[in-house]
């Protein structure tokens, strides 16, 4: 960044997270009822079967899928 070479993809993650903080984002956001949703559908079923898959049941704080490493 200091040579004068910005690359476009800092510029881009600039531009991002400043739509987010300032809640410009919220329309991409999946409500967990959504989540819930695609967690039943194709390709996502495949994954949401495996044992360490946990469901997006408000258990988590985000409200998102994710995966427990043992």
């Amino acid at each position: 960044m200091l040579s004068g070479d910005i690359p476009l993809s800092l510029l881009a993650g600039f531009g991002v997270g400043y739509l987010y903080v300032f809640g410009y984002m919220k329309f991409f956001e999946a409500s967990q009822a959504k989540a819930k949703q695609w967690e039943s559908k194709f390709p996502f079923s495949k994954y949401s079967r495996h044992p360490s898959f946990v469901p997006c049941d408000g258990a988590n704080a985000s409200g998102l899928p994710t995966f427990v490493r043992t």
